[in-house]
């Protein structure tokens, strides 16, 4: 009995010989396709972070919402907005609500 191969195998599919051969090619067409897409992707990474976004950066509707987020203090490169000054300014606020009204946010009791 002939050993299984897997339907992923070159010859089970046909990619050396036979009438699939153009349509498949061979080990070193797959790797000129693989390089191509390896290729492509770069291109398209290297054109939306070089050309795109650098140009949407510069549109009206962007620059007034980085304005506004400058004029607000807020650091786009913060890792969180816990670490912004209008966030410390507002957990302040909420904490001196919650000493004053503790009922006004949540319930301080355990609810049975």
């Amino acid at each position: 009995m002939p050993p299984m191969r897997s339907p992923s195998d070159p010859q089970v599919l046909g990619a050396d010989s036979g009438p699939l051969a153009p349509v498949f090619g061979g080990e070193g067409t797959r790797r000129r396709l693989r390089l191509g897409a390896f290729l492509a992707v770069c291109v398209i990474a290297l054109v939306t972070w070089g050309v795109l976004l650098p140009w949407l950066g510069r549109q009206p509707s962007i620059t007034a919402v980085i304005d506004r987020n400058e004029a607000l203090g807020i650091d786009p490169s913060a890792k969180f907005y816990t670490e912004t000054e209008s966030t410390r300014h507002a957990q302040t606020r909420l904490e001196s609500m919650q000493r004053r009204k503790p009922e006004a946010l949540w319930s301080t009791t355990a609810v049975p």
